[in-house]
């Protein structure tokens, strides 16, 4: 008999996906940011739901998971995705007393940091492969690739770009501000706190190359608010970006290592120093003087490494 709480007083014979679908996930939803919702849906769609959906959950064994998770290794390179839906469901019941505890062995919770920095060489041929595209079927992945690259700005940071956050003349004959140019002269594109994880707004300083990146946009069909919009043009792309990693010519990647080895890059190619590789990526200053009182953006500074590093990759 359950209370008027909705949590059981003993192991809920409620199934899995009754509990999911009417308790866990109209909270769970609300919760987390929109491609993370969409992505744990998508998980629980395709590889808990099949599997344990029809079980009670007060029977749900450690077998039936680690069942499901060895299913998972035979088809995925990494199962991290899915097992954080299921960690994090399987902990919500036990915390609501549907179950005792979560079935979810302790060694499949541990997660396993990325250390893999590309080299010189493999940046430059991912460039030059994107490159290929032209102004093709894939021109904009061609685009997006190459802003990754370029600034080593996070996945959605580029893909969810807006136009009216660059200035308004950028697809009209844009000219970038030149290396005499004041701080304040410097053309910028600002992506809001909101599209932000550090959830402050990034200033980006438009240098000539990735000026030059976004005018090739208007070569491709694109949309009045998006610069990389999905087929119906009513929001940001969602997939094409996957076919990037698939057949890229560079092996043993994702998209976040090109954010790590452009940092990298950045410090021991051009001698960037560490708060101005910080101030680039977007991360919020350690220190109390960069913190509270040093609010400049280095922006001329930025937009000449900028173009050193676009000379690099080019050349």
């Amino acid at each position: 008999i359950e209370l008027v709480t909705g949590a059981p007083a003993g192991p809920s014979k409620r199934t899995a996906a009754d509990l999911w679908e009417n308790v866990y996930w109209p909270l769970r939803e609300a919760q987390v940011r929109e491609r993370t919702a969409y992505n744990t849906a998508c998980q629980y769609k395709l590889r808990i739901a099949p599997t344990i959906g029809h079980l009670p959950v007060g029977e749900i064994t450690k077998r039936d998971i680690t069942t499901m998770q060895d299913a998972w290794r035979s088809e995925l390179k990494s199962i991290a995705v899915p097992n954080m839906a299921l960690v994090h469901f399987m902990g919500w019941l036990a915390d609501r007393d549907y179950i005792p505890v979560s079935p979810v062995p302790r060694t499949t919770i541990k997660r396993t940091t990325r250390e893999r920095v590309l080299t010189m060489p493999e940046l430059r041929e991912l460039w030059q492969w994107a490159e290929g595209f032209g102004d093709g079927l894939l021109a904009d992945m061609r685009v997006v690739m190459q802003m990754w690259l370029l600034t080593g700005l996070r996945r959605r940071e580029v893909l969810n770009a807006d136009w009216s956050e660059f200035p308004s003349d950028i697809r009209d004959g844009f000219i970038a501000a030149g290396s005499n140019s004041d701080e304040e002269d410097v053309p910028v594109w600002r992506i809001p706190a909101e599209r932000m994880k550090g959830k402050r707004e990034h200033v980006v300083p438009v240098g000539a190359p990735l000026a030059r990146l976004l005018q090739s946009m208007q070569n491709i069909q694109t949309s009045e608010q998006w610069v990389f919009p999905n087929a119906k043009k009513t929001g940001p792309t969602q997939r094409g970006w996957q076919r990037l990693i698939k057949e890229a010519p560079v092996s043993d990647f994702v998209i976040h290592d090109i954010r790590r080895s452009v940092a990298t890059q950045w410090a021991n190619r051009l001698g960037v120093s560490d708060d101005v590789v910080g101030l680039s990526l977007g991360h919020s200053a350690k220190s109390i003087t960069a913190s509270v009182y040093q609010r400049s953006l280095r922006l001329k500074e930025r937009a000449a490494i900028q173009q050193q590093w676009y000379d690099l990759l080019t050349s």
